[in-house]
């Protein structure tokens, strides 16, 4: 009875032996076959948003292909992320600054109106889309965005101020703004940099003051 009992046990440890090599080399293949998709955080994103697509794969996707290629690549993954029936509203900030990075304002100008529609809210947002609507001389579209007190760490509502001020010949409104500034760059320099862009651009019929329109 015991040597049959041992041969009984000896073969389930064998069997488990076999099962356990058998499990460790399929996850072995898995994580070479994985391996390239986890490799890097582009290729990790890319594979999960295929694999998974929602609003936070995109986004996620998003700032791996600005990290990787620049923000003309990184874009369209953070339209997509608020493109949705429950938009994901931490793309809004990351959309603005990519958009302002491209250096292709009026497109910046658009998404912004686009981007407020889908809810996107907060100063550092704001802060962006000001930057973008003086950049491409939206005068009346910015006076209405900045008419709300207040401004971003960054202080780029406050340097959209000054740039609608120095467009305006409003020098009361730019010195206010000039003696609290606390910026390292001169909130004039920057201003006026903001203007002369403005100037490159068609001149824009715009909504009145006051009719919250971002064109």
């Amino acid at each position: 009875v015991g040597w049959v009992l041992g041969s009984v046990l000896s073969a389930r440890r064998r069997l488990a032996l076999k099962v356990g090599v058998l499990a460790g080399g399929v996850w072995a293949a898995l994580v070479v076959q994985r391996g390239a998709d986890w490799s890097t955080d582009l290729r990790l994103w890319s594979s999960a948003r295929i694999a998974t697509p929602s609003p936070f794969t995109s986004e996620s996707h998003g700032h791996a292909l600005r990290g990787a290629e620049g923000p003309e690549s990184a874009l369209s993954a953070f339209v997509t992320a608020l493109d949705d029936a429950r938009p994901l509203r931490t793309a809004c900030v990351p959309l603005m600054r990519t958009a302002v990075a491209s250096q292709k304002m009026v497109r910046a100008a658009q998404l912004g109106h686009w981007a407020s529609a889908r809810g996107c809210r907060g100063a550092e947002f704001r802060g962006w889309v000001a930057i973008s609507l003086a950049s491409t001389g939206r005068w009346n579209q910015l006076a209405d965005l900045v008419s709300t007190p207040g401004s971003d760490r960054s202080g780029r509502l406050d340097v959209a101020r000054a740039a609608l001020a120095v467009h305006s010949g409003d020098d009361v409104a730019f010195g206010l703004l000039e003696s609290a500034w606390e910026g390292e760059q001169s909130l004039r320099t920057q201003a006026e940099a903001l203007v002369d862009n403005a100037r490159r651009h068609p001149p824009v019929v715009e909504a009145s003051p006051g009719s919250g329109a971002l064109r």
